[in-house]
């Protein structure tokens, strides 16, 4: 009964491991759709290179299978252990193992088994080929045809191009886009109307969710246990401040612990691990009876509860509880507690300072800490340590004010100049200091800056909510981007900020200078290219066109003056709309580039 293992991928989502019959009791909670899901999240990620059809016949009897463990005489296969039962039923097709490349895999066993198969999600690559957008009649008429397949193929095409994302948050996605398609496919107002008005919202969210937990295997890989232990302190402590610092700090201990499993790759580990500790802390009702938010996640679904979790807002501070951290500023003692136990101590600081500050970004908090432990370093080795560190409180106001200023006129350009008008002003700031970078991955960082800083820059209250959304977003996209592309090949500035401690790579990069020792091509025509498809191409392709000049200009002199650069391309736009008012276009770029080219020759001289 080999497709029973299929099933026992996710019994242990919902229950306990004490069942006899965990695959009916499953099957019982979920029903078969949700249930034919999960197992369709599982396949597709550790067999992307079968097709959704392939892998179609494996649900259909899988859920036959399900209905067995349910009836009169159910097989001792609906019990056995997860793992190894769902490594088993691939590893019985040759086909689907060849094709996959798991025959190697196949030929152990046990934990040495289980090993190999994460081994080869890791070096899955990742496949960013584009599917063609189809028609929003066509997806209301294919989901209205058979609701389940449109789904299915949804979910397979998600999940084979996110092999190590959660099951659970795969799930949520799907959930949110059938949501979109049942409302828009009966929107009177029109189908192309509706899904134009949700489908960036939906996107965004997406990246997002995604970012943000690539970002946490980032720092977890990158820099350690402690260091995403500290990040996870500070956020959980913003949003539960009624919580105690001993129940904050055995949550993101527990935390620490399953993101160690989860960023393996060990799928099953991962959701066992998680499941198990959302059920514990949603069975404590004296932290739920303080936490008003995590209660309320506490009651969601479980494939939504932990993404509630994660973007629950912040509870109501306690009463009383004083606007500043004084007993760290102003007790006499404050030295001696700090040498006494100085990790515990530092932890402390930053529960109370996190607690009192949703306002700010982990990231702020964490070098305002580290500044405070410089503090103390010093001033505790002075003949008056509390003079010495009572002046702190000042220095932390003074940093904060200067991060805010900064985000806020970077608001004031994105409002007044535009969207575009940004992301290429990213493009010549990003160029200038990583010019060995291709246009592609500049574009990348250009956009998802802009794209960040708009959605950011909305927020109604920019005092109190433009830091957590601002530098916690471009910083889960610098971890992303400092791991797509090595650092190293970039150039040394670049690698040194990748490097650097977790709250200080987004400053780094600000810091750096225009790369004066990158070697640029020389100026020759076929860095311009020109023709006919600048007079008649779609706005989004002349914006590429304008961001790639942006680009090939300033790699031409990194510390070229913004007046310098705007003359050339003034130049190039001039001859754009010149050119394409001639009867022979095609010949009016050829004659005006190379005017072009003896110009830019000259200006970057």
């Amino acid at each position: 009964m080999k497709w029973v293992t299929l099933i026992s991928l996710v019994i242990f989502i919902s229950f306990p491991q004490t069942s006899a019959n965990r695959v009916c009791e499953f099957v019982s909670a979920v029903k078969e759709q949700g249930f034919k899901a999960i197992v369709l999240v599982g396949l597709a990620q550790n067999l992307p290179k079968s097709t959704y059809e392939e892998l179609r016949p494996l649900l259909i009897q899988s859920a036959i299978v399900a209905q067995s463990c349910c009836g009169a005489e159910p097989s001792a296969d609906c019990s056995r252990e997860e793992a190894d039962l769902f490594q088993s039923a691939i590893c019985a097709s040759h086909e689907i193992t060849e094709k996959n490349g798991l025959d190697d895999c196949c030929k152990l066993h046990g934990t040495q088994r289980t090993h190999c198969f994460v081994d080869h999600k890791h070096k899955i690559p990742h496949d960013a080929s584009l599917k063609p957008d189809i028609p929003e009649s066509e997806k209301c008429a294919d989901y209205e045809k058979d609701s389940s397949t449109f789904m299915g193929h949804f979910i397979y095409d998600f999940a084979r191009r996110h092999v190590l994302l959660q099951p659970q948050v795969i799930l949520g996605i799907a959930q949110g886009y059938e949501k979109i398609i049942k409302e828009c496919c009966k929107d009177a107002k029109g189908v192309h109307t509706c899904f134009d008005d949700k489908k960036a919202g939906f996107k965004h969210a997406i990246e997002n969710r995604v970012s943000e937990l690539k970002s946490t295997c980032v720092i977890y890989h990158t820099f350690g246990k402690r260091i995403l232990m500290a990040k996870k302190l500070v956020q959980y402590s913003q949003k539960m401040p009624q919580a105690t610092f001993a129940e904050v700090k055995a949550i993101t201990e527990r935390i620490a612990n399953v993101t160690a499993t989860c960023c393996s790759g060990d799928m099953i580990q991962c959701m066992k691990e998680r499941k198990h500790m959302i059920d514990e802390y949603c069975a404590n009702h004296e932290v739920l009876a303080r936490t008003k938010h995590f209660a309320e996640c506490c009651k969601a679904s479980i494939i939504e509860r932990g993404a509630c979790i994660e973007k629950m807002k912040a509870d109501d501070k306690p009463e009383g509880l004083s606007p500043k951290v004084e007993g760290f500023i102003k007790d006499k003692d404050v030295c001696q507690k700090y040498a006494e136990a100085r990790d515990l101590y530092i932890g402390k600081f930053l529960y109370e300072y996190s607690r009192r500050h949703p306002e700010l970004s982990i990231q702020i908090i964490l070098r305002i800490t580290k500044n405070y432990e410089e503090v103390l370093e010093k001033c505790c080795k002075t003949d008056d340590p509390p003079t010495c560190y009572g002046s702190a409180d000042a220095q932390l106001a003074k940093a904060i004010e200067t991060e805010l200023l900064h985000f806020k006129n970077m608001c004031a350009f994105e409002t007044t100049k535009g969207e575009e008008a940004f992301e290429k002003q990213m493009i010549v700031q990003y160029t200038r200091i990583m010019p060995q970078a291709g246009f592609e991955g500049v574009e990348y960082v250009a956009h998802k800056i802009a794209d960040v800083m708009d959605h950011c820059c909305r927020e109604k209250d920019l005092d109190h909510h433009l830091l957590p959304c601002a530098e916690e977003k471009l910083t889960n996209a610098i971890d992303q981007t400092c791991v797509d592309y090595d650092p190293a090949t970039i150039n040394a500035h670049i690698a040194h900020c990748c490097n650097k401690s977790y709250s200080m790579r987004r400053p780094c990069l600000r810091e750096i200078k225009p790369d004066t020792e990158f070697v640029p091509p020389a100026v020759s025509e076929d860095l311009f290219p020109m023709g006919p498809g600048l007079c008649h191409g779609t706005p989004k392709d002349l914006f590429k066109s304008a961001k790639r000049l942006l680009y090939t200009v300033v790699r031409l002199k990194t510390t070229i003056p913004a007046e310098k650069l705007q003359k050339i391309i003034t130049s190039f736009h001039d001859l754009k709309t010149k050119c394409c008012a001639e009867a022979d276009i095609a010949a009016c770029f050829a004659a005006g580039r190379k005017q072009l080219v003896i110009d830019s020759q000259a200006l970057v001289a």
